[in-house]
């Protein structure tokens, strides 16, 4: 299947203070860094196809937004070649394409008239519109009152109207609500079922593990691994290392079934957390508590083990190295932190915490966000179940 977006060799070049570096006449003056100077991109190669959906993540700074950029038509490649196929829309900018002064509604056809929606077209889709906004009686308000959730819902509203052969999506999403957001993601789910091709940027590495067939990490504005979601996330996350973790003991270990450290789980796998105990929990502190969070909507999940009496009874008064915990993994694709607290039980507070960071890929296979795994049993009634038949 032929690809309908196609990056090839394209580098991006700026200079410091917001100015911009344009093409060079040749190759080698493009890839020579003039004072002040610096690659935003580097010699990239991505493509999507129709009915594909690619990811594209990496640490801030790494060239991401760039890139969305350069697709969307809003810079211009200092070097190498770059094609999309059909109509395109972008969500790249929040309040990009809005006049401030201007109210929702005036915006929405001010904003589809931009992306290359006919007037008939518009008529046609509008009610549909301000249905998926859902920002109520602040359609008629200017725009430059409005937060940026209902800015982000506004242009989406608009750029999923637009049927794309081709959907360029950043941040933008992540400033919505969690439902505004599922929706958004279902809608280009829809897209991608009807051949349209999206690259999606974001930092939330679930989102993209569950969405993307693709994912490229990029790093200092080059490609540094193409390939499945848990293929590309596994190497941003072992590359990122724990300096997004807070510091502090006990240091928290997760290794996947074969005892093996690991970041990047399937739904429902199960996984063992181990953390360092030193001599705290036996002089006074009362047991580890240990969380499962989720950033866009808080706690998961906590247990608390043991309580001093227990633990005792356990080990006497030997000294406890470290400690460990099991858990299956039933839960909805996404970035969890895994937190463990050493708790006081006269205080009430924390004595230690740290926490180390897992992401969860693939498919999962109910609703909401946690698998209870629910069994269904179909019971006869109590006549049959006497035997007593109906008249």
């Amino acid at each position: 299947m032929s690809a309908v977006v196609c990056v090839e060799g394209v580098w991006k070049k700026y200079r410091r203070g917001g100015q911009t570096a344009g093409p060079r006449a040749n190759h080698r003056d493009a890839t020579a860094l003039q004072p002040g100077e610096f690659w935003a991109l580097r010699d990239v190669h991505i493509e999507a196809r129709r009915g594909e959906a690619v990811g594209v993540i990496g640490p801030n700074g790494a060239g991401k937004s760039t890139l969305l950029k350069v697709l969307a038509g809003v810079v211009r490649p200092s070097l190498g070649r770059l094609s999309l196929h059909g109509r395109v829309s972008a969500m790249i900018e929040l309040g990009a394409g809005f006049h401030p002064e201007l109210s929702g509604r005036e915006n929405i056809r001010l904003n589809a008239a931009l992306r290359g929606m006919s007037q008939r077209e518009l008529r046609r889709k509008l009610e549909a519109i301000i249905e998926f906004a859902d920002i109520g009686p602040f359609l008629d308000m200017p725009v430059k009152h409005y937060s940026s959730g209902m800015q982000a819902r506004l242009g989406f509203a608009v750029a999923a109207h637009v049927e794309p052969d081709v959907l360029l999506v950043d941040e933008v999403l992540s400033v919505g609500d969690r439902v505004f957001r599922s929706r958004c993601m279902e809608r280009m789910r829809q897209f991608r079922r009807h051949g349209a091709a999206i690259v999606f940027v974001s930092h939330d590495l679930g989102a993209v593990g569950a969405f993307c067939d693709r994912v490229a990490y990029l790093a200092r504005g080059a490609v540094r691994r193409v390939g499945s979601p848990v293929d590309a996330i596994g190497a941003y996350e072992a590359d990122a290392g724990n300096a997004a973790v807070p510091d502090g003991p006990p240091p928290v270990r997760v290794l996947d079934a074969a005892g093996q450290a690991a970041r990047c789980f399937a739904p429902g796998e199960r996984i063992r957390v181990e953390f360092d105990n030193g001599c705290r929990l036996f002089r006074g502190a009362g047991g580890y508590a240990l969380a499962l969070t989720r950033a866009a909507d808080g706690l998961v999940m906590a247990e608390t083990w043991p309580s001093r009496s227990s633990a005792r009874e356990m080990v006497g008064d030997q000294h406890v190295a470290a400690s460990s915990c099991e858990l299956t993994l039933n839960v909805a694709p996404g970035e969890y932190l895994i937190t463990v607290h050493a708790a006081d039980n006269r205080t009430g507070t924390d004595a230690s915490a740290s926490a180390a960071r897992v992401v969860v890929i693939g498919s999962h296979a109910t609703s909401g966000m946690v698998d209870l795994l629910p069994r269904f049993t179909i019971l006869p009634s109590r006549a049959d179940a006497c035997g007593i038949s109906a008249s």
